[in-house]
């Protein structure tokens, strides 16, 4: 896993604040806040039959 989903991981489990996330996520170049976006898409609950 890497470090990108590693954070989005904590993220989701409320282990890291969001206000940190929001930090993070504002930081990053507009190619990597897209493949941050796809990655929180692919790895939610509605893609996987659930929720």
């Amino acid at each position: 896993m890497n470090e990108r989903n590693v954070r989005l991981d904590e993220l989701a489990q409320w282990l890291r604040p969001m206000s940190e996330g929001i930090e993070w996520f504002d930081d990053l170049v507009a190619e990597d806040q897209s493949d941050v976006r796809r990655a929180a898409r692919e790895a939610s609950p509605d893609r996987m039959g659930g929720g």
